[in-house]
């Protein structure tokens, strides 16, 4: 993010979209629980990722929040997963992480040493590293279930001298 202060605004330092603030109720995942399992993972290098993403990844460490918010109110995000008896929705992130593993069978084939779920290797770009090195890393802490092995990130590519933003 950066201020404009033209418009005395922020903006997504990619997109120059406006950033929108709001104030509401959800529901929160603690990260901080995870905070000192994730630096050993860096540290160790547990998962694998180019060097100069890695130092990132660590910077990003020490800046984490407390919590995550893992919901958002379904009156303004009507077109997530409902959260049952409730008026909250999942939170985008969160929805498409969890597609890894249930793409892999979960909850009915559990992970273990001994089938696909150890051999996850994510691509993406830089733009989104943070939720994979760190969101992700997480919830699957959380869940006891096993890590990724690597994460190929690249920079944004270029059409024309112009940044994509986007991950595979």
């Amino acid at each position: 993010m950066l201020y404009d202060y033209t418009k005395k605004q922020y903006v997504h330092v990619n997109t120059g979209s406006i950033v929108e603030t709001y104030e509401e109720i959800n529901y929160l995942f603690s990260l901080e629980k995870y905070k000192s399992q994730l630096k050993k993972i860096w540290e160790e290098s547990e998962i694998r990722i180019a060097d100069k993403f890695k130092s990132q990844i660590l910077s990003e460490l020490n800046n984490l929040p407390e919590h995550l918010s893992v919901s958002r109110p379904a009156k303004r995000v009507p077109w997530g997963i409902l959260i049952p008896n409730d008026d909250q929705t999942i939170y985008v992130w969160v929805d498409a992480l969890i597609n890894y593993y249930t793409a892999l069978g979960y909850p009915d084939t559990q992970p273990d040493a001994n089938n696909e779920f150890t051999n996850i290797v994510h691509v993406l770009g830089k733009d989104i590293m943070r939720f994979h090195a760190l969101i992700w890393p997480s919830l699957l802490l959380a869940n006891k279930c096993p890590l990724p092995k690597e994460l190929v990130t690249h920079n944004f590519w270029l059409m024309k001298n112009v940044s994509w933003v986007l991950s595979c």
